[in-house]
């Protein structure tokens, strides 16, 4: 009897999704601890790091950025990641796979969620950087395609360069 009441559960939950409910990955969501630190902190930190804001000084788009632990982002990390298939050369490439995930980043979470942009072994690239302590980054690609997908790295490793951020 259980198993059919949650087997009526899950189609009802399905239908609410269909008409525009939470989707069924939205539910259930990893719950980390959340860290605020001032916008213009990531900015210096990033400098020193030589890693160069695209923005000018005067125009921050927000005040706070709100970041977890590395503990946290591993367990957000698989939520972040999308689909190989839908690469489109000029069209859905690195810089939209980063956007997308600094989006869902702040939508399902409420946490920021840098584009990054250097080099890679394949030429120029996208991918996003998150904070997790002072002065402390990481790097991950949200393009299922590439072997680093869902790997959280340092900046330099797989032969990635970060050189400038959003």
């Amino acid at each position: 009897m259980t198993n059919i009441i949650s087997n009526i559960g899950n189609v009802l939950v399905d239908i609410g999704t269909a008409l525009g409910g939470v989707p069924r990955e939205e539910r259930n969501l990893p719950e980390v601890r959340v860290i605020e630190v001032p916008y213009s902190q990531c900015i210096d930190e990033l400098a020193t790091l030589g890693i160069e804001w695209q923005r000018k000084a005067k125009y921050k788009p927000d005040y706070i950025v709100r970041h977890t632990t590395l503990e946290g982002w591993k367990l957000i990390l698989p939520y972040l990641i999308f689909s190989a298939h839908w690469y489109i050369f000029e069209g859905a490439d690195c810089d939209d796979y980063a956007v997308w995930a600094k989006a869902k980043a702040s939508r399902l979470f409420k946490l920021h969620v840098f584009e990054t942009w250097g080099t890679m072994p394949l030429g120029r690239h996208a991918w996003n950087m998150v904070r997790y302590g002072e002065k402390s980054y990481v790097f991950f690609d949200s393009n299922a395609g590439f072997d680093v997908a869902g790997k959280l790295f340092a900046n330099g490793e797989y032969g990635r360069q970060a050189k400038s951020w959003l």
